[in-house]
């Protein structure tokens, strides 16, 4: 074997060995994080279980968080005085978000509030105690800057958990359509269809599964299937359950065939979900042209011109000598 070898093979060896790990592992890390949701999963359907069949006493930990609860709730009521519509707006986003408490919308104005607040405060402190020269001016202005920072941080954090959960309900949404058509079509009613999906996929998708408990208990309680359908468009926010909704509400009043409507409406859904994917796949090459232009024709001009400008400056320092 030729000794200019040795060094390349030796490298190969050791490269894919240590990809061989490296995939190794990424694989056992997987396992681990998705046994470890799956146990979680059967944990927390378990405690709620436990918690709706008998009451349990609150811990010293629990009593802290409802007293924090109050206090804050106390605020937002202070900011949200003779502001009706606000709070309605405000609580139909936290609907969507996933949250049932009717106390969140004041605890979420509290909570507002107290970052404006600490942020400012923090500020004036740091300036004072560290000495840092401003003008009164721009004090102000940096201090109102990060109280509107306070203010609107918890609007972020509201947005991401409603898009996160918008994405879970977009995600198992197909399926749950698809054992709507199957157990309609065999002969089960409506309102114990919609049972059905919320026992089925309370393992796997917690938010579809309380969306249609939660379908189930408005028509229980004696709600018109139209109202409870307008309900679960409200909640969600998607325009596929909007859709849903109001296919089910033209259906039930022309009493035209529900398990023929739900067939159409899967497979035009399914139709949309992946002519949707056709568009996003058709968008990424114009995607990748700013990275390519950034990242990869630069490479090539080093690649390609570098050479030629060494050989141009060892010319010059040559002739120059």
């Amino acid at each position: 074997m030729n000794l200019f070898t040795v060094p390349f093979f030796a490298s190969c060896m050791m490269f894919m060995t240590i990809c061989f790990l490296v995939f190794v592992i990424f694989r056992y890390l997987r396992y681990i994080f998705s046994k470890k949701r799956i146990l979680s999963k059967i944990r927390q359907s378990r405690n709620d279980e436990n918690t709706s069949a008998s009451g349990t006493t609150l811990s010293q930990a629990d009593r802290k968080q409802n007293i924090m609860a109050r206090f804050l709730g106390r605020l937002g009521t202070f900011a949200l005085q003779d502001s009706a519509p606000s709070y309605g707006i405000t609580r139909m986003k936290f609907l969507q978000a996933g949250i049932q408490n009717t106390n969140a919308v004041f605890i979420f104005w509290g909570v507002k509030l107290i970052l404006a607040f600490c942020l400012a405060a923090l500020f004036l402190l740091a300036k004072f105690r560290f000495h840092i020269i401003l003008q009164p001016m721009n004090t102000a202005g940096i201090a109102l800057m990060l109280a509107l920072t306070g203010i609107y941080l918890p609007d972020l954090w509201l947005k991401n958990r409603t898009n996160r959960r918008r994405e879970t309900l977009s995600h198992s949404f197909p399926d749950a359509l698809d054992l709507m058509v199957v157990c309609v079509e065999a002969g089960v009613g409506l309102d114990s269809t919609f049972n059905r999906v919320a026992e089925e996929f309370g393992m796997s998708n917690r938010e579809l599964s309380q969306e249609f408990s939660l379908v189930t208990l408005e028509l229980r309680a004696g709600k018109s299937r139209q109202d409870a359908m307008n309900n679960l468009a409200r909640r969600t926010g998607l325009d596929e359950i909007k859709d849903f909704a109001g296919l089910m509400i033209q259906t039930l009043k022309f009493g035209t065939s529900i398990s023929q409507a739900l067939r159409l409406y899967a497979d035009t859904f399914r139709t949309n979900r992946r002519q949707k994917a056709e568009e996003m796949a058709a968008k990424i090459p114009v995607k990748l042209t700013i990275p390519t232009a950034l990242f990869i024709f630069p490479s090539l001009l080093v690649v390609i011109l570098g050479p030629a400008g060494i050989r141009i400056a060892q010319n010059f320092i040559t002739s120059g000598q």
